[in-house]
Formats: C-alpha cells, structure tokens, sequence
C-alpha cells in the first residue's frame, strides 16, 4: 500500500485524465492504483474543500474534535510545524492511518497544498473526509501565525 500512495503522488498529476482500453476499445479515466475511477469513487482535487489559514486555531494541542495532519518530510517539521499537529509524512500514511480519527474534523498542511491535495484524494477514496489547509505552511508564516520548532514554544517568523 505504501507504494501505491508514492505512486499516486508521483503521478498525480496524471490521476483523472482519459486513457485507452485497447482490448475493448473504450475510453476511461484510471485510478493511480489501478482499475476504473467509475467503480472506485473518483475524487478530484476541485472535489476537496480549501480552508484559508485565518479560520483555523494557532494551536491544535489537545484538541478532540479535530486533527491538523501535518505531511512534510522529518526536515521540512524540523523547520517549524503548527503546535499540536501531527506529524505523518506522506509515504507513511497508508501504514499509520489508525493514528488518523475518522470522526474528526481532519486539516492537512505541506509546504503548499500540492501534497495535501493528493493525500486527501487517497484518504477520500478510502473513506475518511478532510481539508486542505490553503497555501500550506507558506500561508501560515505569511498570515503570522505561530511555529513550533522541535519541542519547543511556538514562535512567530519575524524575518516579515
């Protein structure tokens, strides 16, 4: 499973677009995973609900009713995450999603949305409902939010 994630980010960019069944002859859209986007629930990314920065707390610690999903790479959370998120990067999502509650409110955070992007249309796919955190981390330095670097106390970037 985990390859089939890396795949389905890898070749994102291709996921939806029309290919050709030569044995019958038909024309039909292909999940990155395999098989036919009509039998497999297929989710666009026009299908994932953005959510600006400016709606959401600074701090998620604590919280029950809702997960920021944070899925950058080990550097990129070394360099400052929203406090109280949690932190899967991308290839390990199909291995822990019992970290993931499907009964909360699920916000996923990169660097810019275009991983978050694609990490929802897998989780959609499989049954769990979330949003993209629009603009990704670079939206929330930009709009002054805090930034929690290792285990320490958030701080605001002050290079504004």
């Amino acid at each position: 499973m985990t390859i089939g994630i890396v795949r389905f980010i890898r070749f994102g960019a291709r996921f939806g677009r029309p290919v050709a069944d030569r044995s019958s002859g038909r024309v039909m859209t292909r999940h990155p995973a395999g098989g036919d986007c009509a039998t497999m629930g297929h989710v666009t990314m026009g299908d994932i609900t953005q959510v600006p920065v400016t709606d959401l707390p600074d701090d998620f610690t604590g919280k029950t009713d809702s997960i920021m999903l944070d899925v950058r790479e080990d550097d990129e959370w070394a360099n400052g995450h929203i406090r109280g998120a949690l932190h899967i990067p991308l290839a390990e999502i199909p291995a822990r999603l019992d970290e993931i509650d499907p009964d909360t409110d699920l916000y996923v955070v990169c660097h810019s949305s275009g991983r978050s992007m694609r990490v929802l249309q897998y989780l959609a796919q499989i049954g769990y409902d979330g949003m993209c955190v629009r603009g990704g981390m670079l939206a929330w330095q930009e709009h002054g939010k805090p930034v929690e670097y290792g285990s320490g106390e958030p701080e605001v970037d002050a290079h504004r």
